[in-house]
């Protein structure tokens, strides 16, 4: 643990999360209830911005959160190196990026679904990857 982390560090971590949580979580999650939210008139992304606008917001999230990843990884007190940076960007790729624009193509309420899950095993597989690093 670093007692004074760099500021640059905690923004960039802040956004990395902010974006996995928005791309990878709420609006999917939205996306998958969101024959209840118009019954109900609520006010949410997919409500707003139909599948394809949100479909959009999803992959820029999602692609934004990706390229903070690498940035995060080299910047944090564990400064990863490249081989282990890759694999960061390859879990995003394969955990988040994939299962979205899968949706973005099929625009489905189970591709939601099935993004919010892979996405959930997401901020697992970088802390295995920052583990791994530490331990070779």
């Amino acid at each position: 643990m670093d007692p004074n982390p760099s500021p640059l560090f905690l923004i960039t971590l802040f956004f990395w999360l902010f974006f996995w949580e928005i791309g990878g979580q709420n609006i999917p999650n939205d996306w998958y209830d969101s024959g209840k939210d118009k019954w109900v008139q609520a006010k949410t992304i997919p409500a707003r911005y139909g599948p394809r606008g949100t479909g959009v917001i999803i992959l820029c999230s999602l692609a934004l959160s990706v390229g903070l990843s690498a940035v995060l990884l080299r910047l944090g007190p564990a400064r990863l190196s490249l081989p282990f940076v890759a694999m960061g960007l390859a879990a995003g790729f394969c955990l988040l990026l994939i299962p979205a624009f899968r949706l973005y193509r099929t625009k489905t309420r189970l591709q939601a679904l099935v993004l919010f899950n892979m996405a959930s095993y997401y901020l697992l597989a970088v802390l295995v990857i920052v583990l791994i690093s530490l331990m070779t």
